[in-house]
């Protein structure tokens, strides 16, 4: 037979700090188990980057051409001025610079390098912003740089050069060339007006377009001021205007008839053409038959009152495309029916004056043309000009 030694065994607990209790043998309590502390968990520190990155940053902003010249060249672009610079240890890879809204990439930017960017946008009398690598996808040393917000003086613009003249032979006469249509190269006065987004079609009609390139054309937006003129402000009593925007400052009143009639083509909020002042330059009726009141040709769209076709631009069937036509058409299908009524009536609103970025805020830009009065709304008015168009039109 097994025997089995039973022995019964006693225990306490025994305190040992506020809440913490070991067991000990009751014979004993001095032999209570020690326990061991636990210590507070320390936070993992937020990783920083170490070693060897790109550090891009905003090197200047500013306002002019692209190139630097003396004097001013026929062609010469001008817009928003971005330095970029890579001030770290490496090279940067593929990243996106935004302006004001509008955005470049860049291939890539070898460290200590940078690169010169022209936008075609920039804010008059406002703040202008732009971000480095805005979709963040460079990891960089110090990612606090890649901003800059101010307001950028637009500089003093340079005169227009003087072209050397090279007497022609007379006994060689010298043949008429006509300049080729633009192709692949920027055309401000093209005959579209972007409307998609927020539409699903562009505006394939503009009253007075041409197809010349922006460097072979002497007013590249068309608003009746020379680029020559709008840059040094000679035909504006010293204001001077953007040469790629027919309405600097987006009060419907085009800068050629703003110069003409006195008022500031800069002020978009209180300094524009009155109705009577369009008038006194042009007339009340529409005597080229276009359904386009005379004065409203003069102010907003710089076409003729008494020219059927300013631009003698023509349909995909070789049919004259009149002023009136072109206007009323908001679509891309040359034509004014009932489409054109349904796409204005569904966007009835007051819409206000421009936003800081208005030349490159689609929705603004989509209200405008649906606005065929210019009054600032888009209202019945609207339609009834349009629906007049109908019958020379359809």
């Amino acid at each position: 037979m097994r025997r089995y030694l039973l022995v019964a065994l006693a225990v306490a607990l025994v305190p040992v700090a506020a809440g913490i209790f070991a067991v000990a043998n009751s014979a004993d309590p001095a032999a209570a188990l020690t326990p061991t502390p636990t210590g507070a968990v320390s936070a993992t520190p937020t990783a920083t980057p170490t070693g060897a990155f790109p550090d891009l940053r905003v090197g200047s902003v500013s306002i002019g051409y692209a190139t630097f010249d003396a004097c001013f060249i026929q062609g010469n672009l001008f817009g928003l001025r971005v330095n970029v610079l890579n001030s770290g240890d490496t090279a940067a890879g593929t990243f996106v610079v935004n302006a004001n809204g509008y955005e470049q990439t860049v291939p890539g930017l070898a460290a200590g390098a940078n690169v010169m960017l022209l936008f075609p946008n920039y804010v008059y009398m406002g703040v202008n912003n732009v971000t480095v690598d805005s979709t963040n996808v460079i990891t960089e040393n110090n990612e606090s740089n890649n901003t800059f917000s101010q307001q950028v003086a637009v500089p003093t613009q340079p005169l227009p050069c003087t072209p050397t003249i090279t007497p022609t032979p007379t006994a060689t006469p010298t043949p008429t060339v006509t300049p080729e249509p633009c192709a692949g190269q920027q055309n401000t006065d093209a005959n579209l007006i972007d409307t998609s987004p927020p539409k699903l079609y562009d505006d394939l009609t503009v009253a007075n377009s041409d197809a010349l390139c922006d460097d072979v054309d002497d007013d590249d937006d068309n608003d009746g001021l020379t680029d020559a003129a709008e840059v040094t402000g000679t035909a504006c009593s010293g204001t001077i205007t953007n040469p790629l925007l027919a309405d600097t400052d987006g009060d419907h009143a085009l800068d050629g008839a703003e110069c003409a009639l006195g008022t500031d083509p800069t002020d978009g909020t209180a300094n524009e053409p009155s109705i009577a002042q369009c008038i006194a330059a042009t007339s009340t009726g529409t005597p080229d038959s276009d359904a386009v009141i005379g004065w409203r040709e003069y102010c907003y769209y710089n076409t003729s009152h008494t020219t059927l076709n300013t631009d003698g631009d023509t349909k995909t069937n070789g049919a004259q495309l009149n002023d009136g036509c072109e206007i009323y058409s908001i679509n891309g299908d040359q034509v004014v029916n009932v489409v054109d009524l349904q796409q204005i009536a569904i966007e009835f609103a007051a819409y206000g004056p421009p936003p800081p970025d208005y030349p490159n805020n689609a929705t603004y830009r989509l209200k405008v043309n649906l606005d065929v009065t210019k009054d600032g709304a888009i209202n019945v008015a609207d339609l009834q000009q349009t629906a007049a168009a109908i019958p020379i039109c359809g």
